[in-house]
This record gives structure tokens, sequence and C-alpha cells, in this order.
């Protein structure tokens, strides 16, 4: 009776093992370079450009001061934003995707330099990723909190 639990065992786990995925690096550093390079976007061409052409369709964002911005309140609250007064910069601290190989998140402290006098301001922040079919990151969701010294 014994070897019968143990051969069942050993059995249900080699069927099993092909359908076993686990979190693979790639996918971590394919989702910190997204988050890097829409960083590097916000940079160079400003923080609503950046989020602009990083959103998926569904795409939420969490602002102080604001209802949760989606849809069509998004778009308007981007393109009509001003978004020239700082230049908005971030570093992900890390990161994580599902097994799935589907979702994934990044986090990190961001920085606001003022344009005009230079001050700085930092803050933390998460960024939830979906793939898209391409295999390429789009935000689904972004809040960011002030208040690092």
């Amino acid at each position: 009776m014994k070897y019968s639990i143990l051969i069942f065992t050993l059995l249900l786990t080699a069927c099993g093992r092909d359908n076993i995925r686990f979190e693979a690096r790639e996918d971590i550093d394919s989702i910190i370079a997204a988050d890097k390079e829409m960083s590097k976007t916000s940079e160079q061409q400003g923080f609503n450009k950046s989020m602009l052409t990083s959103l998926s369709d569904s795409a939420v964002l969490l602002r102080p001061d604001h209802a949760p911005l989606k849809s069509a309140s998004l778009q308007t609250f981007l393109n009509d934003g001003a978004d020239s007064n700082y230049v908005v910069t971030w570093e992900p601290s890390n990161g994580s995707v599902a097994v799935s190989g589907e979702m994934g998140y990044t986090y990190g402290i961001y920085t606001a330099r003022n344009k005009k006098d230079g001050s700085v301001m930092k803050g933390t922040y998460t960024t939830i990723w979906v793939r898209a079919p391409k295999g390429k990151w789009k935000l689904v969701l972004n809040s960011g909190n002030p208040g690092i010294q």
C-alpha cells in the first residue's frame, strides 16, 4: 500500500511538472527596462507624453486631489495638463512578474526637478503593467506619493 501511494505521488508530480513556470529573470529585466524607458521619455519629451505612449486601453492613474483618472478623463488630463514646469524622472527599485508572464509591477523613487529654480521633490511610485499581445509592456495602473526628503 505504501508503494502505491509513493508511485501515485511520483506520477502526479511528474505529470504536472511541465505546467510549472517560475518567474523568469528575463521577464523581470524586461519590465524594469520598460519602466526605465518610460522615465527616459519623460525626461526628454515630458511626463505626460511618456504616460500617453505607455498606457494600455484600460489604464488608470491615481493622483492626489483627483478621483481615479481613466478613459476619456485620463486622456484629457494628460493632453491638457501643463507639463513644462518640472522634469520628472524615476528609477525603479525592483519589480516582479506574474508566473503567467502577463502582468507585473515596478516600484521605485521619482524625482521632480523644477526647471525655474532647480528645486527637487522626491517621492515613491508604483506601476502595474500588462504585457500587450506583441510582448510590449503597457501601463495599467500608476500611483505616486510625494514626501521623501
